[in-house]
């Protein structure tokens, strides 16, 4: 009996450094001492002007489009990073383009968001607010990219990592492909949520036969987006560009600038 007891009692130790041994290794994984540090897009003028370029003549281009127009655009990984500095922060682009520079305090202050071998990549430092002896700190980074071979879903996951676990990509796109970009199960088109997505959606079902669900499907607008380690190229109907532009426009300056290209 005694001999038993010796060895439930060593098998139950066993079972105990086991189970504390995982824990040790999970929080290993997970926690960190110190921030990683985070993708930021990057300011360069040469990208600058070269978007410049390519944007300078698409106003007049959508303006003078025609029904079942395509139109193709190459955006190149550093132009693409532009774009997300312009789009961070919009109220002062017209600064950033009339200038032609990002200053210092901005570029501290930008997303951690870039484009980087074909794949955006993003991440953030979270403090976990207590002690561990592996760190207190939780770093979280992911990479997604367009979904060239399932046309259905705009967005692939490439990985999603929590410290150093990795998270299936099986799991981690299926979350991301049950959702659109409004929180909605639905792949196909994104429902309005606001009185002036519908107004929108409204002005754009009278010119567009297919549109008869009330929502805004990006699909007619940009029906193709391919990726590769250079950049990204965007095919797009100009005219129903045009349409969405044109309903978001209202009296003032900006109107009489459209009606004048």
């Amino acid at each position: 009996m005694k001999k038993i007891l010796i060895a439930l009692a060593v098998c139950f130790m066993l079972a105990v450094l086991t189970l504390l041994a995982l824990v040790c290794w999970i929080m290993a994984m997970l926690f960190s001492d110190s921030p990683a540090p985070l993708p930021r897009p990057a300011f360069k003028q040469e990208a600058f002007q070269s978007l410049c370029l390519k944007l300078a003549p698409l106003p007049s281009l959508i303006k003078n489009s025609s029904p079942g127009q395509t139109e193709s655009i190459f955006l190149s990984a550093e132009e693409i990073d532009v774009l997300i500095i312009l789009a961070s922060y919009k109220d002062k682009a017209a600064d950033i383009i009339f200038s032609g520079r990002v200053p210092d305090e901005m570029i501290s202050k930008l997303p951690p968001l870039a484009f980087k071998d074909g794949s955006f990549v993003t991440g953030f430092n979270k403090p976990v607010g207590f002690w561990t002896p592996f760190g207190s700190c939780l770093n979280i980074s992911a990479s997604f990219s367009v979904d060239d071979k399932n046309p259905g879903n705009r967005i692939k996951v490439d990985y999603a990592k929590i410290g150093d676990i990795m998270i299936p990509s099986d799991i981690s796109n299926a979350i991301v492909q049950s959702f659109d970009v409004n929180g909605n199960r639905d792949n196909n088109s994104l429902a309005p949520s606001s009185a002036s997505e519908k107004a929108i959606a409204e002005y754009m079902k009278k010119f567009d036969s297919a549109g008869t669900d009330g929502n805004i499907d990006f699909a007619k607008i940009v029906p193709e987006i391919k990726s590769g380690t250079s950049g990204i190229t965007l095919k797009y109907y100009p005219y129903q560009l045009k349409l969405l532009i044109e309903a978001y426009i209202q009296d003032g300056p900006a109107k009489v600038i459209w009606k004048a290209l």
